[in-house]
């Protein structure tokens, strides 16, 4: 064999090599960059392929079933075809096309250079033919079996196409029978191929739509665990573990302290015997939303439990937390409930506590919960602190 017929053989390994600039597919988000290296991955597998093929026709030349010139153009087109489509992925420029993957064109690819082979393949043309059936197949676990089957017309009218040529070509090597026997063989299992294409293609779209569904359900699960059905604020459970993880931070010396505000609508049981339970269900409703409304971003808002809420505020003082509940308590004076009524309004009362190093979450709940108690004592609608 030529020596320079193996050069052909390294450019991929050539190609491959790493370099010192960094690839573009390295600056994407880490979700498509998975998906790229899955591409190049593929593109490689294909090589893979060709090399078998490779093998195939080198055994044919050394028995002298085709020409050297044949295996050295095969190994050309090899050498070019998937180092193309690894430059095209490798510098991120697939994803300017609809199918990123360029699965469809790396199969017509495949299917012209094994159609190459096949022309001057002679006796051995028959045993090529799986070769069309391992490139439909590379696009089987990505491809809808419609767009399979559309593939699937090339080698099937490609075949014929093949044999008139070898026919001018190498007129002694074509028997006619054999070939229309191959042919109709080639046609049913490419048909069976496609069938179970199209299977595995509906198979894979109904697990996308479980999954897509398990993960809404996972989602909500989430939403559920954290928060309040009712009023879509926190709950107690999540709040807890905010407040441990401020206490945390305060304790390593993380700057300044933070504060809790406990919230207790005013006569919310005359509001539920009078309105009944919806009724007292809009009033915790609407509350939530205006004092959720009403705060930072940083500062966490959860219901306690019933008609209690509590109030995280981030490295805030007492005077910054007092001046929190006044702009709530605005905010409340002014809104008018749907359903109870133009003139009716509802009041807080409020404990307010800041975090004293040292101490634990349930001491500083419970310096709010004496101070709410003081003000409900002291007339209600009103700020205390503990």
């Amino acid at each position: 064999m030529p020596k320079y017929v193996l050069f052909p053989m390294i450019l991929p390994i050539l190609t491959l090599s790493p370099s010192k600039k960094q690839p573009v597919h390295a600056l994407l988000p880490p979700t498509i960059q998975s998906a790229q290296r899955y591409r190049l991955q593929r593109t490689l597998l294909s090589v893979a392929f060709y090399l078998l093929c490779a093998v195939v026709i080198a055994f044919g030349a050394w028995h002298a079933f085709y020409p050297w010139q044949v295996f050295t153009t095969y190994l050309i087109l090899i050498t070019l075809t998937p180092a193309a489509f690894l430059l095209i992925i490798w510098q991120g420029w697939n994803l300017r096309f609809r199918d990123p993957s360029l699965t469809q064109a790396q199969i017509l690819c495949a299917i012209l250079i094994c159609s190459y082979s096949m022309v001057h393949g002679g006796p051995f043309r028959g045993v090529f033919i799986f070769a069309y059936v391992i490139a439909l197949l590379f696009g089987g676990n990505i491809l809808t079996g419609w767009q399979l089957a559309r593939l699937a017309l090339f080698p099937v009218l490609a075949f014929p196409l093949v044999i008139l040529i070898a026919a001018r070509l190498y007129p002694h090597t074509v028997d006619w029978r054999m070939e229309v026997a191959i042919w109709f063989s080639m046609c049913l299992v490419l048909m069976f191929v496609v069938l179970l294409a199209g299977n595995l293609s509906r198979l894979r779209t109904r697990l996308k739509a479980s999954n897509a569904e398990l993960q809404l359900a996972m989602t909500k699960l989430t939403e559920m665990a954290v928060h309040d059905d009712l009023t879509g604020l926190y709950n107690r459970r999540y709040l807890l573990e905010m407040l441990e993880r401020e206490k945390s931070r305060i304790d390593r010396g993380g700057g300044p302290a933070f504060c809790v505000c406990l919230f207790d609508l005013d006569h919310f049981k005359r509001v539920n015997d009078t309105y009944g339970h919806q009724g007292g269900d809009t009033v915790l409703r609407a509350f939530a939303k205006i004092a959720a409304h009403s705060v930072r971003s940083s500062d966490i808002l959860a219901r306690w439990g019933g008609e209690e809420f509590l109030l995280l505020l981030p490295h805030s003082s007492i005077e910054q937390a007092e001046f929190s509940v006044a702009r709530i308590n605005a905010e409340l004076a002014r809104t008018a409930f749907d359903g109870l009524g133009p003139k009716f309004r509802i009041t807080v009362s409020v404990g307010i506590a800041q975090y004293q190093a040292g101490e634990t979450i349930d001491g500083l709940i419970d310096r709010a919960d004496q101070a709410l108690y003081r003000a409900k004592q002291a007339g209600r609608n009103r700020m205390m602190r503990g």
